[in-house]
């Protein structure tokens, strides 16, 4: 099988998804439902992301078309989560740790909160178990 597997965030939502041949599709899913469902999130695993985010940080605070569009949002958002930025605080990045990450997975990350979609070829769908 050769298979993409990425992910991203924006303001509303965290993407996970893999290209693929349809042929693939079953496998495809099948990780991406373990990946969601079955991290192991270690320690180790969790600093290194840490580093990554407040790297990516710093570059967003350096960027002044990413700056303005925080700024933007920010007003036309106010008090609301839209109005924050996608990285967050850098408190919150610092001091976040595994039982955090736990809890926002089994609150967040359920059936009628999950969307799964297909494109192209011949797509297949089913339930994830």
């Amino acid at each position: 099988m050769g298979a993409h597997l990425n992910a991203y965030t924006s303001r509303e939502q965290t993407v996970y998804y893999a290209k693929a041949f349809s042929k693939d599709l079953p496998r495809a899913v099948e990780i991406l439902a373990d990946i969601i469902q079955n991290s192991t999130l270690g320690e180790a695993e969790i600093e290194r992301e840490r580093g990554v985010i407040l790297r990516e940080m710093q570059e967003v605070e350096t960027n002044l078309q990413e700056v303005v569009f925080d700024y933007l949002h920010a007003t036309a958002y106010h008090n609301t989560a839209l109005g924050r930025t996608i990285l967050g605080p850098t408190e919150n990045i610092k001091s976040i740790n595994r039982n955090d990450l736990v809890e926002y997975i089994t609150t967040h990350y359920k059936g009628p909160r999950i969307v799964l979609a297909a494109a192209g070829g011949k797509c297949f769908f089913f339930p994830l178990l």
